[in-house]
């Protein structure tokens, strides 16, 4: 309840923000609503706030998600090259594929905006504070976080709320199976800069429909790989 009052809280204001006639520039406004995101996390996560940075104790994992630096490395890689791998065929086979030119500096300075404001406080809001309540229940709450994912970012366009949402899927099935949200942070992050900053795939407009729903497929389908392992692992144990 306490997640969803703050999430229509920070919609309001985001959408005031970026809306209302204030002239506020853009680049202030993702700040204050990524601060904002960030301080109401961590006051929603409130004791459970140390369980970000260190594995919590399994007298703790019906109250938040478990997970472990082994798991975290190993589903973050492997999920990175099958999550990037998406985009890149499509763009291969239907689109330009080709590099934006960056210099050191704007790709420094991108790489730290979207890793450590917009990562780390989408995913320390919607995957740490909006699963944690679900640990008995990870499918419902897999599914109302990433609805909440998808409404977040519908200020962008359906298209990319959509592509974003299927993403976010990706993004929370990782964290149910055990990797910490720091790596989620940095693999959104990461992903955020390269398909938005570092790659163009060069689709025609009428190709990003078509993108759109293969993305969402692609998405959902490696969600219930990783669901799936995580089932079986969990079973032997």
């Amino acid at each position: 309840m306490y997640f969803w009052l703050c999430f229509i809280a920070l919609l309001s204001l985001s959408q005031g923000l970026r809306f209302a006639p204030l002239g506020i520039p853009p680049a202030l406004v993702m700040v204050l609503v990524y601060g904002a995101m960030t301080l109401v996390a961590f006051a929603l996560l409130r004791s459970r706030l140390e369980y970000v940075f260190t594995p919590p104790p399994l007298a703790e994992h019906h109250e938040t998600l478990d997970w472990s630096w082994r798991k975290t490395f190993i589903l973050t890689v492997a999920a990175g090259i099958a999550l990037w791998s998406f985009p890149l065929l499509f763009g291969a086979i239907f689109g330009q594929l080709s590099l934006r030119s960056m210099t050191f500096d704007g790709l420094l300075h991108a790489l730290t905006i979207q890793i450590l404001l917009v990562g780390f406080s989408e995913e320390l809001f919607f995957r740490e504070a909006g699963l944690s309540g679900w640990s008995q229940r990870p499918l419902a709450g897999l599914a109302l976080v990433t609805l909440a994912f998808f409404i977040f970012h519908l200020h962008l366009g359906l298209v990319q709320a959509s592509i974003a949402a299927g993403a976010g899927l990706v993004f929370g099935c990782l964290r149910v199976a055990g990797v910490s949200v720091i790596g989620i942070a940095l693999l959104h992050g990461l992903t955020n800069v390269l398909f938005s900053r570092a790659i163009s795939l060069g689709l025609s407009a009428d190709a990003i429909l078509a993108y759109t729903a293969y993305f969402l497929f692609a998405s959902v389908m490696l969600s219930a790989i990783i669901l799936r392992r995580h089932a079986r692992i969990q079973r032997h144990l």
